[in-house]
């Protein structure tokens, strides 16, 4: 468990970019190494600095699975779709791996 500052937002990546192309994390950063980034934005105004590369997101390190406890309806997204959670646990791990691309010359 890991006590986390105040964040508007908890952002949970498995590629670089996020939001429409923000550059995230660095070249640390690998989509197939079965593990994802976690970050946190502290605001809107952050997430404005993030953009412009004025600022970094707050790492909050990389995992094989997270949980987060929800304790009220908060806004979630994947992929671009939200929906509004209710309280609940919610769990990210992987589920599988398969190359979906391979240089084959």
């Amino acid at each position: 468990m890991v006590c986390l500052p105040e964040l508007e937002s908890i952002v949970v990546l498995n590629i670089k970019s996020w939001g429409g192309g923000i550059q995230m994390v660095g070249e640390m950063n690998r989509f197939d190494d079965l593990r994802v980034e976690v970050l946190g934005l502290t605001s809107t105004f952050h997430i404005g600095q993030v953009m412009m590369g004025l600022s970094k997101p707050i790492f909050l390190g990389q995992a094989c699975q997270v949980k987060l406890w929800l304790d009220e309806h908060l806004p979630m997204q994947i992929d671009g779709e939200p929906w509004l959670q209710p309280p609940s646990k919610v769990e990210i791990k992987w589920n599988s791996h398969a190359k979906l691309l391979q240089n084959v010359l």
